[in-house]
């Protein structure tokens, strides 16, 4: 066995579905950006330089107490397995809210479990054409791309995203993982790997261990 495929077992992309029962209020609800240079134009050293910054702000109506309610009862149908349920209250969702990245996002994690991976990414891109580096898609569209290969494209989302929320510890770890074993970037996913540690309340004990292992290699 390799080490690359050692390295495998160990580092792999974490599944974000999670963050979208917790995250009943994500910052895109009241309003999101819109970059006036679409993301596919840019390259990730443009992106991770800043050129992404210049975002030009896009109001999205917030949902309605009504409509917020579907989403936590779909959610709720998801949490519990009942995926079928799950898609018919999106898909009554969608009909009445195209535009809302929370809503595109839930329906796109339910699409990928159901297998319909085409409409899941789908779902995903127009998530983040609305809301630029929006978390959850972002981790969810990053993880369908390398699952199949895609990892630079994986890279250039997880880029985006990581600029937009700096904050969030997922992003920086699935951005490691990709540098690390697809991008061969050691530096750059040392890089990311520090900024996961210290955006935990504790330190993870096999991150360190992998951040040790990097340093030397790097060095």
């Amino acid at each position: 066995m390799s080490r690359a495929d050692i390295c495998r077992r160990g580092r792999a992309i974490k599944n974000a579905n999670l963050l979208a029962l917790i995250l009943l209020a994500l910052a895109v609800s009241g309003c999101a950006s819109n970059s006036g240079i679409p993301a596919d134009q840019l390259s990730v050293d443009e992106i991770e330089s800043g050129v992404a910054a210049d975002e030009v702000e896009i109001w999205i109506e917030p949902l309605t107490a009504e409509q917020d309610q579907q989403l936590s009862r779909a959610r709720g149908a998801w949490a519990e397995g009942d995926l079928e349920s799950a898609r018919q209250i999106l898909d009554s969702l969608l009909a009445i809210r195209p535009d809302h990245p929370d809503v595109m996002t839930n329906a796109a994690i339910v699409a990928r479990e159901q297998g319909r991976r085409e409409a899941s990414r789908t779902l995903l891109e127009e998530a983040l054409k609305v809301a630029p580096g929006h978390r959850v898609a972002s981790n969810n569209l990053g993880l369908m791309l390398a699952e199949t290969g895609e990892f630079a494209d994986a890279r250039k989302v997880l880029v985006r995203a990581v600029q937009r929320y700096p904050e969030e510890p997922s992003l920086h770890y699935n951005l490691a993982v990709i540098y690390e074993l697809y991008v061969q970037d050691l530096a750059k996913a040392l890089e990311h790997y520090k900024q996961y540690q210290s955006l935990l309340d504790e330190p993870d004990a096999q991150v360190e261990g992998w951040i040790v292992d990097l340093e030397r290699r790097v060095e």
